[in-house]
């Protein structure tokens, strides 16, 4: 309801102006409240300034000058106040000023209380919306933890089987390289340098003469030859015998036989 009339309201002391929402008290001051000066809710608001509403609004000060004159009355004769209501006496039991105060601050109808009790449940639900999105963070960095650890463990698994099959190389890879030397040292008992040829004709060739000279019967299948680096004009060839047996009988054939020439001087000598 709005007053025609600009008066002052007895909460804040300040001109309730036409556009302002306000509420006249029905008690002893009936004195007029902005809207917020009377803490109700807009659903109390609605009731309380309805016309046609049996309920009727009082302010704190008539509610407490209410009970305290209805304290001084006789027990038979008096009637507490209600603050919904207009200040017609009632037969009632009687009541201590203290008593009624407490009363109406665990009313359930007081404006202060219900705009507090709203107040509290709108903490407490943003507080359990709160927890509760912790509590599903909280799930989330469960689950990853979780992954987090199996990954690790196959991560462990992987690496177990890795350094093993690096073991197995390193294994093979010794193997290798023992036999390696193995076959070297079996080859350089099968090999021979001559030295002294002349060079004027293929490698080959000289070879087979020397072979001839000696009276040495071999097939070619059964030796190769390579021509080893030096500083003279007469290179060292390297003759690779595929049986020691071979060799033995080529330098027993050389004892026996001189190999020099008017062209070369020919020597053939174990490597």
């Amino acid at each position: 309801m709005v007053k025609k009339k600009q008066v002052k309201c007895k909460g804040c002391k300040s001109n309730i102006t036409k556009t302002q929402s306000s509420l006249r008290c029905n008690g002893n001051c009936k004195e007029w409240f902005h809207k917020k000066c009377t803490r109700l809710s807009n659903e109390d608001y609605k009731i309380y300034s309805d016309r046609k509403s049996n309920k009727k609004w009082l302010c704190y000060d008539c509610v407490s000058s209410s009970s305290e004159s209805d304290s001084s009355q006789d027990e038979s004769n008096s009637e507490p106040v209600s603050e919904d209501i207009a200040p017609k006496k009632r037969k009632t039991k009687k009541k201590s000023i203290v008593k009624k105060h407490e009363d109406n601050v665990l009313n359930s109808s007081n404006p202060s209380n219900k705009e507090i009790m709203q107040y509290l449940k709108k903490r407490f639900s943003e507080l359990e919306q709160s927890v509760q999105l912790n509590l599903e963070g909280m799930d989330d960095i469960h689950k990853k933890l979780e992954n987090m650890s199996k990954d690790k463990a196959v991560l462990r698994k992987e690496q177990k089987v890795l350094k093993n099959r690096v073991e197995e190389l390193e294994r093979k890879i010794e193997k290798f390289n023992h036999f390696a030397e193995k076959e070297e040292v079996d080859q350089k008992g099968k090999n021979v340098i001559i030295f002294g040829l002349c060079g004027g004709n293929p490698v080959k060739d000289d070879i087979k003469k020397v072979f001839k000279k000696i009276r040495f019967e071999i097939k070619n299948s059964e030796y190769g030859i390579q021509t080893l680096p030096s500083k003279e004009s007469r290179k060292p060839v390297l003759v690779k015998l595929k049986e020691k047996s071979i060799r033995d009988k080529l330098l027993e054939l050389k004892k026996m036989i001189k190999l020099d020439t008017l062209e070369c001087e020919l020597m053939v000598k174990a490597k």
